[in-house]
């Protein structure tokens, strides 16, 4: 019997309703029937039994000596969800063990390590098995599909750990403070991210008190990834309990240093030491003024960045995404050169020429030669494309 010939598209799960109704397996589909474990377990065991019977061969695609109901779907509830909870006692059964909604269905596909390749192929458009087994290998299977009946909107996001970028590597994360306040948004402190793998730096600044920590840790997030491990020292706002929810939230491994021993923090003598003496020769050598500060540490990090590492013997930014990368803009300009940049407010007949100064690359206005200068009229920060030497 070819079964393949007769499965229905796999486009929609419509349609696999209807294939396991077709099967006998009515009570994969709708509402789950309230049965206790023992009477689910003979109810299996009679349609594996048929099934036996009608396919002898056992070397069918889709069927074989393993459970049907094992390798593709399963109804199981081992914990019930925040939304399940709310839902009306009435509408859960409790059985000896396991409580089962019956408004509420999860559908998961279970594949298990040694589950045979053969059997998942039309769910991957029929890939050649030793694709399909080398998938598997490679890749996860964490997402669940909850089912309500009737259909309604999903408000919370279902799996957090899978709508955010992900990379491949653990940051180590440490802070250091400055004397002064910086010009552009009164930072006296920052944080330091270092990858641990590719040493990539990315820094950002808050001011003292609040949650400085967690903030800079999602902004992080939210430019760059999710890490594989987030280690840092015992500072009181990296230890916090917030931190530990949003990690474990999102599948991220917590790890510390001991105590007084910073050297077990390798973003402390990679990342923190390095910035620091790094802005020194910096702010001497262009004669920029130390209310800089921060804008310079991000100018060093990007620098940093995309610049050659003789240790590792690769470009850093590169090394963490594959993408090689461009360095034009960083050979315009000087930190701290004086410039010319275009006003864009007519004030007809003065000139549209504004004198600044050169303090970084904009990374997210503009195009990829968009400058930041400060203004030494206004004492503002600018992002501007159309920028000239000041003679």
């Amino acid at each position: 019997m070819n079964v393949l010939n007769e499965l229905p598209s796999f486009d929609t799960f419509t349609n696999i309703d209807s294939f396991l109704s077709k099967q006998g397996y009515d009570d994969l589909v709708g509402l789950p029937l309230n049965r206790t474990p023992s009477e689910q377990r003979n109810k299996e065991e009679e349609k594996y039994l048929r099934l036996l019977k009608t396919h002898e061969d056992g070397d069918d695609p889709i069927f074989s000596n393993i459970n049907l109901h094992r390798i593709l779907f399963t109804n199981q509830q081992y914990d019930l969800t925040d939304e399940e909870l709310e839902l009306p006692p009435q509408l859960l059964h409790k059985d000896d063990r396991d409580a089962h909604a019956c408004a509420v269905k999860t559908w998961h596909r279970v594949l298990h390590k040694d589950l045979d390749p053969q059997k998942l192929r039309p769910f991957l458009g029929f890939r050649p098995i030793e694709i399909v087994r080398k998938t598997l290998a490679n890749t996860t299977q964490l997402a669940r599909l909850i089912i309500r009946y009737p259909l309604r909107k999903h408000v919370k996001a279902r799996f957090p750990f899978l709508n955010t970028r992900r990379i491949n590597e653990g940051i180590s994360t440490d802070k250091f403070y400055c004397n002064c306040a910086d010009v552009a948004n009164g930072f006296v402190n920052a944080h330091i991210f270092y990858g641990m793998k590719t040493t990539c730096i990315q820094i950002y600044g808050h001011r003292p008190g609040g949650e400085g920590f967690l903030m800079a840790y999602k902004d992080f997030i939210r430019d760059h990834g999710i890490p594989s491990i987030l280690r840092r020292d015992n500072a009181g706002e990296a230890n916090s309990d917030k931190v530990k929810d949003f990690n474990r939230e999102h599948l991220v491994k917590d790890q510390f240093s001991e105590v007084d021993n910073q050297q077990q923090n390798v973003c402390e003598s990679g990342g923190v030491r390095w910035m620091k003496a790094a802005l020194h020769v910096l702010l001497d050598m262009t004669g920029a003024p130390v209310w800089t500060w921060f804008l310079a540490a991000n100018y060093l990090a990007d620098i940093h960045n995309h610049t050659w590492n003789n240790e590792r013997k690769f470009i850093p930014a590169t090394a963490r995404d594959g993408i090689t990368r461009d360095i034009s803009k960083y050979l315009q300009f000087v930190f701290w050169e004086r410039v010319l940049y275009l006003d864009h407010v007519d004030k007809f007949p003065e000139s549209r020429e504004r004198p600044g100064y050169f303090v970084g690359c904009s990374n997210n206005v503009g195009d990829d030669l968009t400058f930041l200068i400060y203004d030494d009229q206004t004492k503002q920060v600018v992002s501007v494309s159309v920028v000239r030497p000041f003679t």
